[in-house]
């Protein structure tokens, strides 16, 4: 009798383990829009670079990752000395990334191999702007700094009253970059020399976009700004009734921005005027990404979704864990980093072919389309 019970009880406990087995396999099964997931062990708040069929991203895992595009597979990665939040620019065969560990760091994007390093006096969440020869990058230093792109040599620095965790932008001869000392600032990009500030009411968290000669960004206060890119002096404000940390993206005289009040916006870049919102169950502190009629954004709702740009009619969502990265759009595909450690490869809206390959469009990081 013991024996035989000892039998049914292995039995039963074989049932369970395969249907354990069976439950943790489906649990794994991604949705029909996901073509892949590259897991990095931590959590991914960077933003990816695609190009040349290539997938650049970093990780709180401390590694700079280059993953096959089309599959998902790893082809190199390089470990820093801290968390990668700073998203990489990919320009001329190089990849620039800022880490926690203070440093900025140009690497080989053939393979990986490190060129060169320059140590700041911060930590490094800021992302790379790269345009005729330089990298701009801020730290939490108080700092703003330009170096050689292909030696790391230092050029100039331009010293704020507070951390710098924005992108800047460059448009022309000139630098615009937030800070956390309430201003953004507009700095001469050959000489380092400031050119004007403009002071909001808290912290500058959101990377200005420049498009059509003016500046776009949101602040603390709550406010998103429209600054004439010459003078700094304001255009239009628009007021969202909660502190913004995403940053503006611009297309087709409209400007996207989400904000804490579980929104995202789309203004009239002329006017300051609300075309629509759109609510999410919680905050919106990623960019979004706009290619054609088509805006993508991940809210830490736990959802990543698919607007019709014009019209912010929902197309689609997809259920991720957090979502602080900026997607990435490259022939037909998603690309963009989860709180659940992923980067996530999903399907474009149908009839997509737009390119938003980067954080902020393109390696100058102006916010908007692709520069040519």
């Amino acid at each position: 009798m013991v024996k035989n019970l000892n039998r049914y009880t292995l039995y039963i406990l074989l049932l369970c383990s395969i249907a354990w087995a069976i439950g943790c396999s489906k649990a794994r099964q991604y949705p029909e829009r996901v073509v892949w997931a590259f897991d990095t062990a931590r959590d991914v708040d960077a933003s990816p670079a695609v190009v040349d069929g290539r997938v650049y991203i970093g990780s709180d895992s401390k590694k700079l990752y280059c993953l096959d595009a089309t599959t998902g597979e790893s082809i190199w990665e390089f470990k820093a000395g801290g968390v990668m939040r700073s998203s990489p620019a990919v320009a001329g065969g190089y990849v620039y990334a800022g880490s926690h560990d203070h440093k900025i760091y140009c690497l080989k994007a053939l393979d990986g191999s490190k060129v060169w390093e320059f140590e700041t006096k911060g930590t490094v969440v800021s992302s790379p702007a790269v345009a005729n020869g330089f990298v701009y990058i801020g730290s939490y230093d108080n700092r703003v700094y330009c170096l050689n792109a292909q030696t790391g040599a230092k050029v100039w620095e331009f010293e704020t009253k507070g951390p710098i965790a924005t992108t800047p932008a460059v448009s022309g001869n000139n630098v615009y970059v937030g800070c956390f000392d309430y201003r953004c600032y507009c700095i001469d990009a050959r000489s380092g020399a400031k050119v004007w500030e403009f002071k909001t009411g808290n912290m500058v968290a959101s990377s200005p976009a420049v498009v059509g000669g003016n500046v776009y960004f949101g602040s603390m206060d709550h406010k998103v700004y429209c600054l004439n890119g010459q003078t700094g002096a304001r255009v239009w404000e628009f007021d969202t009734d909660q502190r913004i940390l995403s940053s503006p993206a611009v297309h087709n005289n409209f400007v996207y921005i989400g904000s804490r009040n579980y929104k995202l916006y789309c203004l009239n870049a002329q006017t300051g005027s609300k075309v629509w919102e759109v609510k999410t169950d919680y905050y919106v502190v990623a960019s979004p990404a706009v290619t054609g009629d088509n805006l993508y954004f991940g809210s830490w709702d736990n959802k990543f979704y698919g607007l019709n740009a014009k019209t912010g009619a929902k197309l689609w969502e997809f259920k991720m864990l957090g979502s602080k990265s900026s997607p990435a759009v490259s022939g037909g595909y998603i690309y963009v980093g989860g709180d659940d450690h992923r980067v996530y490869c999903l399907k474009a809206s149908p009839g997509d072919a737009g390119s938003w390959p980067m954080f902020k469009g393109n390696a100058a990081r102006t916010g908007s389309a692709p520069a040519g």
